[in-house]
């Protein structure tokens, strides 16, 4: 008699989802974790939990989805509506009633709640074979992004002779970092590689998009401009009864400092909205506009610097990355 062929193991089932940002991966693949842990009922002996695996590229992905499945199960538990309700092989009750013991099951055994990075699964596969695999038992993970970030740099600056956009990104660092924080130091690699690195890993942990501040480097330096140009214009035309400390600050503020100045460096009096005036003496109206006018700038020029300190930094960190 001739034998039936055995029909070969189907394997695990894999769900691979490759879509653009806010498409709605998360939300499907959080769907399709449910309908793998509720296609049977949880029971001592079968745990489909601990069986079932999903794998994002970011921390900041992997506690979304945890959030979206638990979230999903517990109004699924409530028997309230699921939009696209996945597709369990039994009606909504008794769907509910699994639901309520996933999410119960979850909470009593977190840890074999199994979503979580690519990093953090590798890791793990190779922490419970490191012996077979030749490590020690007690082996530490080597983070080595920071040598391809260099020599991604390395090769940005490369090409700056040949490409205006690429030297174009290089002058705005540049302008930020002499002009508006200004930094010492030629060249300033070092400081490149250590933004870049701290963005790369930033970026790698949170997910998203670093977002830029409107107002930038050339629109701080003119604000600094105009402002040491009221600064003159207030030291020429000094009341009676300035207090002389003030005078001496001031003097050093506009004489020391051309087309631009360091905000950390300021002189406390520019901290008080009330000019610095002996007493007994009446500050004239046009005196007290222009004082306001200084102080209104700088805190302009702070909050600006605050906000956009990193947009030349984000412009060359995607430039970077794409070398990357």
């Amino acid at each position: 008699m001739k034998k039936k062929p055995l029909n070969p193991d189907p394997g695990p089932a894999i769900l691979s989802l490759q879509a653009s940002a806010g498409s709605g991966k998360t939300y499907a693949l959080a769907r399709r974790y449910i309908e793998c842990i509720l296609a049977e009922d949880i029971t001592a002996e079968h745990d489909p939990v601990r069986s079932a695996l999903a794998i994002t590229f970011t921390n900041k992905a992997a506690l979304e989805m945890k959030e979206r499945i638990l979230d999903l199960l517990k109004r699924m538990a409530l028997g309230l509506d699921v939009e696209g309700m996945p597709a369990l092989p039994v009606d909504k009750k008794r769907a509910a009633g699994r639901a309520s013991d996933a999410v119960d099951h979850i909470i009593r055994n977190y840890n074999f709640f199994h979503v979580q990075t690519i990093d953090s699964f590798i890791n793990a596969l190779l922490m419970r074979c490191a012996l077979e695999v030749g490590l020690s038992s007690s082996f530490a993970l080597e983070d080595r992004f920071a040598d391809y970030i260099e020599y991604s740099l390395d090769s940005l600056l490369d090409a700056m002779a040949e490409d205006d956009g690429v030297s174009g990104v290089i002058d705005d660092f540049l302008e930020q970092y002499l002009f508006v924080e200004n930094k010492e130091g030629w060249f300033p690699r070092r400081d490149m590689v250590s933004l870049l690195a701290s963005l790369f890993l930033v970026n790698n942990t949170y997910g998203g998009s670093f977002i830029k501040e409107k107002k930038g480097a050339r629109d701080i330096i003119a604000k600094k401009r105009r402002t040491l140009d009221l600064g003159r214009r207030l030291l020429g035309s000094l009341p009676e009864g300035t207090k002389q400390m003030f005078v001496t600050a001031l003097e050093k503020f506009v004489n020391e400092n051309e087309d631009t100045f360091d905000i950390g460096s300021l002189s406390t009096f520019f901290h008080h909205a009330d000019f610095p005036l002996k007493k007994g003496f009446d500050l004239p109206p046009s005196t007290g506009k222009l004082w306001a006018r200084i102080r209104a700038n700088i805190r302009t020029v702070a909050e600006w610097e605050a906000f956009s300190r990193f947009n030349c930094y984000l412009d060359m960190y995607e430039s970077v990355y794409r070398l990357f």
